[in-house]
């Protein structure tokens, strides 16, 4: 080696020069490789020069391994000629130098040495050069072969490395995937199972692949579905079934939604299928409860109105005129009451003791004081919710009307209980009305009568008692505990 010219400029950054300014036939013709020479002797430096720009190459310099680092950095170029032997780095140092954290050197690296011995080679290759080239045989043909395979040596290592990473990725989620992720042979014979296919078939991937999908998941009525799937899978379609059924390895049968895509080979033929399978159970019944649900709004609405023209029908024949509008007014919003209950619990019933409460809300400051509410916490059906809601209300009126409730004195216990035995069980209901108003027997039935009767009779097959004791009066209700409560 020799010393660093003193009369040659030092490296300074510039892009690299621009070839001969003549319009190039076609887009598609590659720009000449940008070639960095890193090297402190101007002779070598020289004949690099002469030997690569004769041919195309755009050349750049730098006469240290300080400025060839820096050079490197500012031009990214496509290839570095690098000489073995430096003063302040050698080449080997450079080459760390520019070593990223995952051990890759950003651009192929072709080695300049005065040694041709095995054990420099070695050296040079395993440190991560490409190529290396004896500095006694520069010439056109060695430089030029030596870039051009250095480079395109480093392309395919780069696409390889990229293709590694997205492997590793797609992998990874493969891997982490719920879903029954596959992939099948043209003939139907499984080549991969991810643990997702384990989770939701019940088999492991060693018992799985080798076999055949139609034997291990396809019940037999879908074998002809799932082969025209995986047909246009073959001929490079994607497919999508998007409900169908699966059976695991204990014979269940398993609602899935299936997706089918061709694998293509490097020169795009079809080799085999890769198949996702979601199993699609909880939508299936959100999809069923949704039903469930719009039917059952239908249906309720059905009996709503049906409830509301009964109220309407028989506040008109039996009250006067004058007084439809505010008794009518007063039971649909007692029916609302019930209903506003049965929302709240999303239709499973109500409590006895929410719904009695319910509908002795205008007589709130005597809760626990004149109205005494006795009973276990029982839930009782949405139909039996709303019968009952409209008894309590008629009773509560007339209590407030002609009862107990009209004066400052009266008191009111509302009782309710399960009796008989456990397999003959009745549940009873009991309002006694106390302290009031001498109690009178009605000259006249009216519609509130037909309610806290006709309405316990029909709606809950109950035996109905209504005294008229002087005392106070008494209605009670005693019906078979399937007609009231939840199941």
């Amino acid at each position: 080696m020799t010393a660093p010219d003193r009369n040659v400029l030092p490296f300074t950054l510039r892009p690299f020069p621009r070839g001969p300014e003549t319009p190039t036939p076609s887009a598609s013709i590659a720009a000449p490789p940008r070639v960095l020479i890193i090297d402190d002797t101007p002779e070598d430096r020289m004949v690099v020069r002469f030997a690569l720009e004769a041919q195309g190459f755009l050349l750049s310099e730098a006469d240290n391994g300080e400025r060839g680092l820096t050079a490197a950095a500012a031009l990214q170029p496509d290839c570095i000629l690098l000489d073995y032997r430096m003063p302040d780095l050698d080449g080997l140092e450079v080459l760390n130098a520019m070593r990223q954290p995952d051990g890759r050197l950003p651009y192929p690296v072709v080695m300049l040495t005065a040694s041709s011995t095995a054990a420099t080679a070695a050296s040079l290759l395993k440190a991560g050069a490409l190529d290396y080239l004896n500095k006694q045989n520069l010439n056109e043909d060695s430089l030029r072969r030596a870039v051009q395979g250095a480079v395109e040596r480093f392309k395919l290592m780069e696409e390889r490395r990229r293709a590694e990473e997205r492997n590793a990725q797609l992998g990874a989620i493969v891997m982490a995937s719920s879903d029954a992720i596959l992939s099948l042979s043209l003939d139907g014979i499984v080549r991969t199972w991810n643990p997702g296919a384990m989770r939701l078939f019940g088999y492991i991937e060693a018992e799985a692949i080798g076999h055949s999908i139609d034997a291990l998941i396809v019940p037999p009525d879908k074998r002809a579905e799932r082969a025209r799937i995986s047909e246009a899978a073959a001929t490079g379609r994607h497919a999508v079934l998007a409900e169908s059924v699966c059976r695991t390895q204990n014979g269940r049968r398993v609602p899935v939604e299936i997706h089918v895509a061709p694998m293509l080979n490097s020169e795009g033929r079809v080799v085999a299928t890769s198949v996702i399978m979601r199993d699609i159970t909880e939508r299936k019944r959100a999809e069923e409860h949704i039903k469930l649900l719009v039917n059952e709004i239908t249906h309720r609405a059905k009996n709503l109105l049906a409830v509301v023209q009964a109220v309407a029908r028989q506040s008109a024949n039996l009250s006067s005129p004058e007084d439809f509008a505010e008794r009518f007014s007063e039971r649909i919003t007692a029916l609302a009451a019930s209903h506003e209950l049965l929302v709240e619990s999303d239709w499973k019933g109500v409590a006895v003791p929410s719904l009695v409460r319910s509908q002795l809300a205008h007589f709130n400051e005597l809760l626990d004081g004149r109205i005494d509410l006795r009973g276990p916490d029982l839930v009782v059906s949405a139909t039996a919710a709303q019968a009952i809601g409209m008894m309590l209300h008629e009773l509560a009126t007339n209590a407030a009307k002609y009862g107990a409730l009209s004066t400052g004195e009266g008191r009111l216990e509302v009782a309710w209980e399960l009796t008989g035995a456990a397999d003959d069980q009745r549940f009873e209901m009991r309002w006694h009305e106390r302290d009031g108003p001498r109690v009178v027997p009605p000259t006249r039935l009216g519609f509130g009568s037909t309610v806290i009767r006709t309405m316990a009779e029909m709606s809950l097959d109950a035996d109905v008692v209504l005294d008229y004791a002087p005392a106070g009066f008494i209605w009670r209700i005693e019906c078979p505990v399937s007609r009231v409560l939840e199941k």
